[in-house]
């Protein structure tokens, strides 16, 4: 039986998935490299060769999602106090792309703002911040009750994303249900 190698790039991916299954199920303090290794069936060694540090590889779990989520923030266009219409645009754009890094959201989610780990609390600390303003406007700044209403629509968003009973967010109708929550919970002052 003739073995096959894997490419540099496929031992990445195949490192990069477990790590991802790993920190969400265990948490990124208690998840080691030799853990990570061993579930792929690497040497901790092999593992470094592709990634230097845990926190480099963390940094390689988490960078696609926030990049991905950059762009949609760049992309979708929003007057200073949004329409409905707009609130609800950013939102199913931002539902698409926490669905598809789903596992990341649900990881990113145990870390605190404060966190330094790889860089990541002021970095997502501003990615809210940024959501939030795109979500309402300058009210962010000056209106608590658009605020709170802000706050909340994002946690809401970010609790379903990572909750741990499955909801089928795979289905663009459930995506829908997701958007037309949390654009309820912008307009519940309305």
């Amino acid at each position: 039986m003739r073995r096959t190698r894997r490419t540099a790039e496929d031992a990445r991916q195949i490192i990069l998935a477990a790590a991802v299954e790993l920190f969400v199920h265990d948490g990124y303090g208690a998840t080691s490299l030799d853990d990570i290794a061993g579930k792929v069936g690497m040497t901790r060694q092999a593992a470094l060769y592709h990634f230097r540090t845990k926190e480099d590889l963390l940094r390689n779990v988490v960078d696609p999602y926030l990049n991905d989520l950059t762009r949609t923030l760049d992309t979708v266009p929003v007057s200073d106090r949004p329409t409905a219409d707009e609130q609800r645009a950013m939102l199913a754009a931002l539902v698409d792309v926490l669905a598809a890094h789903r596992g990341v959201v649900s990881l990113l989610s145990r870390f605190t703002t404060a966190t330094t780990i790889a860089g990541l609390g002021p970095r997502v600390a501003g990615l809210t911040t940024r959501i939030q303003s795109l979500l309402v406007g300058s009210a962010l700044a000056t209106d608590p009750a658009v605020r709170t209403r802000a706050h909340a629509t994002t946690a809401a968003l970010i609790g379903v994303i990572s909750a741990r009973a499955e909801i089928p967010l795979d289905d663009r109708h459930q995506r829908h249900v997701l958007v037309e929550a949390a654009a309820a919970i912008l307009a519940s002052a309305h």
